[in-house]
C-alpha cells in the first residue's frame, strides 16, 4: 500500500552467538496516502486471496479490519508479544489464526487458550530449539519438536519462515499436526543458511 517512492521499511539485526536477537529500526515505511476506504484493487485482492496475511504494521490495519468485514481469517504473527503491548492489540483481537514466540511471554499456554476461547481458529506458539505448540478448538493442545541443527548459521527469519511453511501446508491440506511438522521442517532449513527463504 505504500505508493511509489514511498520509503521501505529498513532494520539491522544484531545477533549473538545463541540466537539472541535485538533489531534497530533504521528507517520506518513512509505513511501511505489517506482515502475513504481501501482501494478498490486492494478489495479484489482481498476477496479472492487464498489466505490473508497482515504484517504488523500500522498501514496494514485497514487490511485487517476489511478482511475481518469481509468474513475472511485474518492470519497474524504477534512475533515477541509480551501479553501487554497496546501495539498488538488490533491484531491480537481481530487475528483468526494467531502466531507468536513465547520468548517475552512466560504464560504463553494461558494466552493461547484466551485467543482460541475468544475465537480465534488457530493459536500457535513457537519456542525456538524448544518446538512449538498450537490449540485448536478441535484438535485441543499439539506439540511437535524442532528439528535438531546442529550447524546453525543465521536465525534471522526462522520465524517467518515456520509461519510461511504452516501457511503452505496448511493450503495444501495439512490437518494441525502435519503443519506444524512441516513448519518445525522449514523453520530448521532456515537456520542453516544465510538466506531468509532457503530452498
Amino acid at each position: 500500500m505504500l505508493r511509489r517512492g514511498g520509503r521501505t521499511e529498513k532494520h539491522l539485526n544484531l545477533m549473538d552467538s545463541l540466537g539472541g536477537r535485538v533489531s534497530i529500526y533504521l528507517q520506518t515505511p513512509g505513511e501511505p496516502e489517506r482515502v475513504d476506504g481501501l482501494p478498490r484493487r486492494v478489495v479484489e485482492v482481498l476477496d479472492a486471496a487464498s489466505a490473508v496475511v497482515v504484517d504488523l504494521a500500522p498501514h496494514a490495519l485497514p487490511v485487517l479490519a476489511a478482511a475481518r468485514e469481509r468474513g475472511r481469517d485474518a492470519w497474524v504473527d504477534l512475533h515477541d508479544y509480551d501479553g501487554d503491548s497496546d501495539f498488538h492489540r488490533p491484531w491480537l483481537e481481530q487475528g483468526t489464526h494467531v502466531f507468536l514466540s513465547s520468548d517475552g511471554l512466560p504464560a504463553w499456554r494461558d494466552f493461547l487458550r484466551a485467543r482460541v476461547d475468544a475465537g480465534a481458529r488457530l493459536a500457535v506458539c513457537t519456542h525456538g530449539a524448544e518446538g512449538a505448540t498450537a490449540l485448536t478448538p478441535e484438535d485441543g493442545f499439539l506439540e511437535v519438536e524442532a528439528v535438531p541443527v546442529d550447524d546453525v548459521v543465521d536465525t534471522n527469519g526462522a520465524g517467518d519462515g515456520f509461519f510461511a511453511a504452516f501457511l503452505d501446508a496448511h493450503l495444501r491440506g495439512a490437518q494441525t499436526e502435519e503443519a506444524l511438522r512441516a513448519a518445525a521442517g522449514h523453520a530448521a532449513r532456515v537456520v542453516r543458511s544465510r538466506d531468509l527463504a532457503p530452498s
